[in-house]
């Protein structure tokens, strides 16, 4: 039988940030060259957080898990999927970590469509990108990774399920023109059809 080395990990509720889910991905190549395209989401909370410690230690559990099926010596790993924040000026930790997730922008030619549910697990569909501070959860895979005989985590990007929705700001300094427009749009998404809460 042959033995797993990934499994289902999920989030706690947190703030996510960075996530560029649209069609096509973003460049995550060194070059910026295209030649690495990517689906990716974070979500952060504070360094000294239960969740964030409740995950580190499901993490380090899947480690484990990981070092036996494949007979590992390395007793950590390299990488988890955890990075520590830092202050952009002064370079210092800033008293958060993000839980960082991705996925391949396309399989067999075709777009990668990273679903998204609300708070009830029903699935939706997004008048908005989800900007920073959105809260929510990130469904995924812990999955093992092998890089010059050395092992770590990669997270890999399944879904989102959103309790509180920023949307994004791409600078454009727009006017509230709905008493001009009272038939238009307000909402910032809607659910479809309901669906069973997301099993990742």
């Amino acid at each position: 039988m042959a033995k797993t080395l990934k499994v289902k990990f999920k989030t706690k509720v947190g703030d996510l940030m960075w996530v560029n889910i649209q069609e096509g991905g973003v460049d995550q190549s060194l070059a910026k060259d295209g030649s690495k395209m990517q689906k990716v989401a974070s979500v952060q909370f504070a360094d000294d957080s239960q969740e964030l410690k409740d995950m580190q230690a499901q993490l380090n559990t899947i480690w484990e898990q990981f070092r036996v099926d494949k007979n590992i010596k390395q007793k950590a790993p390299k990488s988890n999927g955890i990075k520590q924040n830092k202050d952009k000026e002064t370079k210092e930790p800033n008293g958060t970590s993000s839980v960082i997730f991705k996925t391949s922008a396309t399989f067999d030619g075709k777009d990668i469509v990273v679903p998204i549910y609300n708070a009830k697990g029903e699935k939706v569909t997004l008048l908005d990108r989800i900007g920073n501070g959105s809260r929510g959860v990130i469904h995924g895979e812990a999955a093992l990774y092998e890089f010059a005989g050395t092992y770590g985590i990669t997270l890999y990007l399944k879904g989102i399920q959103l309790v509180e929705l920023k949307p994004y700001e791409d600078g454009i300094d727009a006017d509230d023109l709905s008493a001009l427009y009272p038939d238009s749009f307000g909402e910032t998404f809607e659910p479809q059809q309901v669906e069973a809460a997301p099993n990742l």
